[in-house]
């Protein structure tokens, strides 16, 4: 995948602890892949994600493999945003080493450095090139 020179990524879990831990590793390797801004839109919930998906243009979807009881499952939220643009990369950050990858771009433990979240912004690397779509 050729990232433009800014990218939005959708990054949610439930958990404040985790934003505060992941998102500036995610910040700071993707700006080193991209060579441009990135932008993290936290989500905490899978309604709140799938509702911010509908309104926004992102380049990469980051979901948690669980969410609380009445929400949506990792699965039925990917399945949810597929179904808005099958375009969009979606992976899961997990404490899993790995789970049911039914429409599911890639499973991806939780990364704990910045060489964990580049293997992600490699693996997505290798993706296709996709169109955005219209807003």
């Amino acid at each position: 995948m050729d990232w433009p020179r800014k990218i939005k990524i959708l990054f949610s879990h439930e958990d404040e602890t985790v934003h505060q831990r992941v998102i500036p590793l995610l910040q700071q390797s993707f700006r080193q892949q991209v060579g441009g801004s990135v932008e993290i839109v936290p989500q905490y919930s899978a309604q709140e994600t799938l509702c911010c998906a509908t309104d926004h243009i992102v380049d990469l979807v980051i979901i948690s493999n669980e969410y609380r009881s009445g929400d949506l499952s990792a699965q039925a939220l990917c399945a949810q945003i597929k179904n808005l643009d099958k375009s969009i990369p979606v992976v899961v950050f997990s404490s899993e080493p790995y789970g049911d990858l039914m429409g599911i771009d890639g499973w991806f433990e939780f990364p704990k450095g910045k060489d964990e979240v580049k293997s992600l912004s490699l693996f997505l690397r290798k993706g296709q090139k996709r169109e955005k779509k219209a807003s």
